[in-house]
């Protein structure tokens, strides 16, 4: 029994090692592998959403009794988690799962609540460890698909607007991933109206908005969402429906260019005359003119008649003018053939039609063909920039003035028949983080009857901004050259003057009419803008008042009426101004109220219209770039004739209204034999020039720059801009807007 008896616990010592150090045991043990999974594997940036696991137990005997999940990198953060039947934890960047158990070939399913940071990401996974030891020893990686990747959002470009017509336009743009969109579109930046939302999702995109107003300026921002409901929108862009037409004979020499499917034309009828002989000819036009050229090509052709060809002209505008063809073969026989080189001035697009006549008088004119000519690059010359009627004058170093919802006309001249011209406007501020470039882009359009090219300045963000503008013509040449600087104001707010917050308001600017000695509600139509307007929850308004004597009259509900003073300005001025009204307060007796009067009128200051200032023109200090060109006597005009003398260069264009203004003063210091005073025609030929000149009744010479030589070299902006140069070839001053006669004079003064 003794014996027996330290048998027994001998034995039961050991059973109670064995109990006691199982755990340790176990650990010699290893899981073979395991298998993980997660849904979904993409999501938004800045979201927070469920991630759903399934962990799969692939190993043949032992069990998973311990699981780790981290995050695939820092731009992750765990928020919660949940799980059935087993006990967790979790911090931001790993959660644990323990006291459960899974059995060979079972699976497991847990949730992780999980949000992304902004910065998108791409092949990243979460890292899944599994244990068959309840504290998680010798644990190994699981396989499997569980990834998770941030989405950056479709990013949007292209925007092209292929037509616009007198109340439509047709704009095209492109995203980098498939996405549905739309857009919103308006007369300001609140748009508050929008196309319908496409219902496919694709990477190139066309929509046409319709309804609109001719010669109006709209604001547009496109939308768009992809897949996965991440959202893009573009920034705000501008463009001006075209002019309703007027009825007149004026040949058109411009227009957008058009690829020909075909070399030949298609041969139309167009008109029969009463004969026995009625059979109308044929004609066409062999060459190609589906290609651009560099220079004016003679162009060939055919025609026939079951009788004779008695003549073949040919039209550039359209049909509206026709000359006969420089080489005609065989005249008066049924068969023909026909030569011409085309009189055209200028790099253009030009509409080319030929028309036979056989010798009864029977007539078939082609189609119509586009022969481009582009022998220079795509240039811009200069620009003006008008509120409604008005023209806005510069300051001395070319800065525009803007405002903050209120919509400007920009007019400019090129040559090199471009396709596509658009002005990037772009501001960089400096943050905490560093600086940050916003830009706005402005799509201009070209008219037929004049050529110029214009579109609309719609400023959201007040701001000094650098104007650029960018060019392409039909051939793929580019160019893009700084235009100038626009300092965008703020615009005027109204405010509650004890919160000092912005109040919805109603604001009317009145005008004081000189002639009839009233004051009146501003016409504000007339400039394209609004009065009176309604400010909205931020308060603000956007007036750009032109020179004259006005006062300001805001009204809200629960706020007495403010009344500003009477303020006077010189000349066109956005108006950016605080308005502060005083809360109502009165008298409860019983139920009635007596509201208190108040007296207060409102100071005005005189608005200030003087932009910020800019860097001075680069060539201020330095020789004047050469200017080798023929005046409009056919002298050519070389830097060296310039020496001795003070020296005016004026760059302007005889369709910028500003010139015009100049015209006698430049005339009578140019009579001046001790100065040099040179009127500078850009991007015109001598015969526009000659005509106008004689117009408007002035002796004057200019120096022809036809092809814009001098537009990047001088830097051109805005017209009119005079360069001042000294004796020695030395520019001395730039001044860019109109002066007058004692202003040039003061300033050549001296040199």
């Amino acid at each position: 029994m003794h014996i027996l008896s330290k048998k027994w616990w001998v034995g039961l010592f050991v059973l109670l090692l064995i109990f006691y150090f199982w755990p340790s045991f176990q650990t010699l043990a290893v899981l073979s592998s395991c298998s993980a999974s997660s849904t979904p594997n993409i999501v938004n940036l800045g979201s927070t959403t469920d991630i759903n696991f399934s962990l799969q137990n692939t190993d043949s005997t032992l069990l998973v009794e311990w699981i780790q999940v981290s995050v695939p990198s820092p731009n992750f953060t765990i928020s919660s988690a949940s799980v059935s039947g087993w006990a967790y934890s979790f911090n931001s960047d790993h959660a644990i799962f323990s006291d459960g158990s899974i059995l060979p070939g079972s699976s497991i399913d847990f949730t992780l609540s999980t949000t992304a940071d902004d910065t998108p990401t791409a092949g990243e996974s979460w890292n899944v460890i599994a244990s068959d030891d309840p504290g998680g020893a010798n644990a190994i990686t699981c396989s499997g698909a569980h990834n998770l990747n941030i989405l950056s959002p479709p990013v949007i470009s292209n925007i092209q607007l292929s037509s616009i017509a007198t109340s439509s336009a047709t704009i095209s743009w492109t995203t980098n991933t498939p996405t549905k969109g739309n857009i919103d579109y308006g007369l300001t930046d609140n748009y508050g109206s929008a196309t319908q939302m496409s219902t496919s999702f694709v990477t190139s995109h066309q929509q046409t908005i319709s309804g609109l107003t001719a010669n109006t300026g709209y604001h547009f921002m496109i939308y768009g969402i992809d897949q996965y409901s991440n959202t893009t929108y573009s920034s705000d862009n501008t463009f001006l429906t075209a002019p309703m037409p007027v009825s007149n004979n004026q040949p058109t020499s411009t227009s957008p260019t058009v690829t020909n499917s075909q070399p030949h034309s298609v041969v139309v009828v167009n008109k029969k005359t009463p004969n026995a002989n009625t059979t109308p000819p044929q004609v066409a036009l062999n060459t190609n003119l589906s290609q651009a050229y560099t220079a004016v090509p003679t162009l060939t052709g055919t025609a026939s008649d079951n009788v004779a060809v008695a003549k073949v002209d040919y039209s550039t505008d359209g049909g509206q003018n026709w000359l006969p063809v420089d080489i005609l073969t065989t005249a008066g026989q049924p068969n023909v053939t026909f030569a011409f080189t085309p009189l055209l001035p200028l790099d253009g697009n030009y509409v080319i039609e030929v028309r036979a006549t056989d010798s009864s008088g029977n007539t078939t004119t082609t189609a119509p063909q586009t022969l481009s000519i582009d022998s220079l690059p795509p240039l811009v010359g200069g620009n003006i920039v008008s509120v409604g009627p008005q023209v806005l004058q510069p300051s001395a170093n070319g800065t525009i003035q803007a405002q903050a919802g209120v919509n400007e006309k920009i007019t400019l001249s090129t040559i090199g028949a471009p396709t596509n011209v658009s002005l990037n406007a772009s501001m960089t501020t400096n943050t905490k983080t560093g600086s940050q470039t916003y830009t706005q882009t402005f799509i201009l359009t070209p008219s037929a009857d004049s050529g110029l090219w214009s579109g609309v300045l719609g400023f959201v963000k007040p701001g000094v901004y650098k104007l650029t503008v960018n060019s392409l013509d039909g051939a793929g040449h580019q160019s893009s050259r700084t235009l100038t600087s626009v300092y965008v104001s703020n615009p005027g707010q109204t405010l509650s003057s004890v919160t000092n917050k912005p109040i919805v308001s109603t604001v009317t600017a009145y005008y004081f009419e000189p002639s009839s000695q009233t004051w009146e509600v501003w016409d504000a139509a007339a400039f394209g803008q609004q009065n009176p307007q309604t400010t909205g929850k931020t308060g603000n308004f956007s007036m750009f008042l032109p020179a004259g004597k006005y006062y300001l009259q805001a009204t809200a509900p629960n706020y007495h009426k403010l009344i500003s003073s009477i303020f006077t300005i010189n000349q066109p001025t956005p108006l950016s101004t605080d308005l502060k009204l005083n809360p109502r307060h009165g008298l409860h007796i019983g139920p009635l109220y007596f509201s208190l009067p108040s007296f207060s009128i409102q100071h005005i200051m005189t608005p200030n219209s003087t932009p910020v200032s800019v860097s001075q023109n680069s060539l201020i200090g330095q020789p004047a770039p050469d200017l080798s060109l023929t005046d409009t006597a056919g002298n050519i005009i070389n830097p060296t004739d310039l020496l001795g003398r003070p020296t005016l260069l004026s760059f302007n264009s005889t369709w910028a209204p500003t010139t015009i203004e100049e015209l006698s003063a430049l005339s009578n210091l140019q009579a001046n034999p001790n100065l040099n005073v040179i009127p500078v025609a850009l991007q015109e030929n001598s015969g526009v020039v000659q005509a106008y000149t004689s117009i408007a009744d002035v002796n004057l010479k200019w120096l022809l720059d036809p092809d814009s030589t001098l537009s990047t070299s001088y830097n051109i902006q805005s017209l009119p801009m005079n360069y001042f140069i000294d004796r020695n070839g030395i520019v001395r001053q730039v001044v860019v807007g109109v002066m007058s006669q004692q202003q040039m004079l003061n300033d050549l003064s001296g040199l």
